[in-house]
């Protein structure tokens, strides 16, 4: 008898131990930015006349910030990002990045259950779960 309660036990240890030590499930989020081609003021992004370079920033109380690296002199970018389990909404910031100060592309709000198109400042927004 003393035998199953000892292989009971251990098999009470090994599942909770399995649970314990689960990780939370990667979730992407894909985030694909197409820039007009002027700020709204109608001037290049760049004083040369060239193509922003893009910074993608999402936020979120449980997150904290997250930021793409820079896409260079650019007009369209695709960025990736793990959410884990985020539901619900995120702030997103778009940004041209530059030598002395950024330009601000956009900032907003996107779904984290949807996929979805959004505009946002000066780009379009599209949003894949």
């Amino acid at each position: 008898m003393k035998v199953y309660k000892i292989i009971a036990l251990l098999v009470v240890c090994f599942v909770f131990l399995n649970v314990a030590s689960a990780t939370i499930p990667d979730r992407t989020i894909r985030i694909t930015v197409q820039v007009e081609q002027t700020k709204a003021n109608g001037r290049k992004w760049d004083g040369w006349g060239g193509a922003p370079d893009i910074q993608v920033k999402i936020s979120s109380d449980e997150l904290g910030t997250m930021s793409s690296s820079e896409a260079s002199n650019t007009y369209n970018s695709t960025v990736t990002f793990d959410i884990g389990e985020c539901r619900g909404e995120l702030k997103i910031e778009i940004w041209d990045i530059d030598i002395n100060t950024h330009d601000l592309i956009g900032k907003g709000r996107i779904k984290t259950n949807v996929s979805k198109s959004y505009q946002i400042g000066q780009a379009k927004v599209k949003v894949k779960i």
